[in-house]
């Protein structure tokens, strides 16, 4: 015959892993918040660098920051920028506008 299962031992080991997991998962939260606050500040001071120097990156010996410079376009005149599509030719365009749109 199998031995038997001590549930109430078992629920019991079960929640005390659980409640540690918790208070571990706090604590790590806690401070990964405030490496993360620290971070961020970092971040912004070196963007501030690389905005006034007019570079996009820095190489150091421990590694490279950069930024990336994205610039999007929108209009509220689409029956314009239809007319400008077709009268030029320039379908690529369209590619861009119809992926925006749908």
């Amino acid at each position: 015959m199998a031995d038997a299962i001590d549930v109430a031992k078992l629920t019991k080991i079960y929640l005390k892993i659980r409640d540690t997991r918790e208070e571990k998962a706090k604590a790590f939260n806690e401070v990964d918040s405030k490496l993360a606050e620290e971070a961020d500040k970092i971040k912004s001071i070196l963007l501030d660098h690389l905005q006034t120097t007019g570079t996009d990156s820095i190489k150091t010996k421990f590694g490279t920051f950069y930024r990336q410079v994205k610039t999007k376009y929108w209009t509220s005149d689409w029956d314009s920028i239809y007319a400008f599509i077709k009268e030029h030719g320039v379908l690529i365009f369209w590619k861009s506008v119809y992926i925006k749109v749908t």
